[in-house]
């Protein structure tokens, strides 16, 4: 079995208040994910180099009912406007659009209705690094059949209260499952694998810190399969 690089998290960026906050640039992270908080009624900036031509997917992920809204702006003209096509709770995913040329560029996060949450953030521009964000889990919300491509990993995010006792568990459909844990500061909690094939993976432990969690998923030759996950939480 080969040993992959893990992608690894950035700690998380206190929200703000006003009506546009600063919150960093995203080239800072590429590969790598952020969690932070959106003020009630504020909107959120990031700012992120473009490259001409470039192949780049942004994810931007809250828990519902948070409905996300992405703009992207290049010298205060509309690039991407006021994207909103992922139901709540669903990440809402925006793509390089065709022809995009080099410069300094603006990503503006808000919700529909101006409500205060949580949220992460994720950039992929390297197609060798096939990240995605997948959604949300929830104890009422099992995800089945989950196709996973070939050297991909998945990063699913879910909410969790201080003394909350969880368990997730992954279910392969073939191949070896790793399933990595992440805390609401973006730092690695733990790393769970059975070290078999088509073996179940279980993730068990009290939570310390309220806020938003991550756990990715890859498999750990690169191959792909699909498989189940499941959430309890007591």
């Amino acid at each position: 079995m080969c040993i992959r690089d893990r992608p690894t998290a950035t700690p998380t960026t206190t929200g703000g208040t006003g009506q546009v906050t600063t919150k960093g640039d995203l080239r800072e992270l590429e590969g790598e994910f952020a969690t932070t908080t959106l003020a009630a009624g504020a909107t959120d900036s990031w700012a992120m180099e473009i490259f001409e031509d470039e192949t780049y997917t942004i994810y931007v992920q809250a828990p519902a009912p948070a409905d996300i809204i992405v703009t992207l702006l290049k010298d205060d003209q509309v690039i991407v406007d006021r994207q909103n096509s992922a139901a709540p709770g669903a990440p809402e995913t925006v793509t390089a659009p065709g022809g995009a040329v080099d410069g300094l560029y603006e990503v503006r996060v808000a919700t529909a209705n101006g409500a205060a949450t949580d949220y992460a953030l994720l950039l992929v521009a390297d197609p060798d690094t096939p990240y995605s964000v997948t959604g949300m889990i929830a104890p009422d919300l099992s995800r089945n059949s989950v196709p996973l491509s070939a050297e991909a990993s998945h990063f699913w995010f879910f909410t969790a209260t201080a003394g909350d006792d969880v368990t997730i568990v992954v279910e392969p459909n073939g191949g070896d499952v790793n399933v990595e844990l992440y805390g609401p500061d973006g730092n690695l909690l733990a790393e769970f694998d059975d070290g078999f094939e088509n073996e179940s993976d279980t993730v068990e432990w009290t939570v310390e810190t309220t806020g938003l969690h991550a756990i990715v998923i890859y498999e750990w030759d690169g191959a792909a399969i699909s498989y189940d996950v499941t959430m309890t939480r007591n």
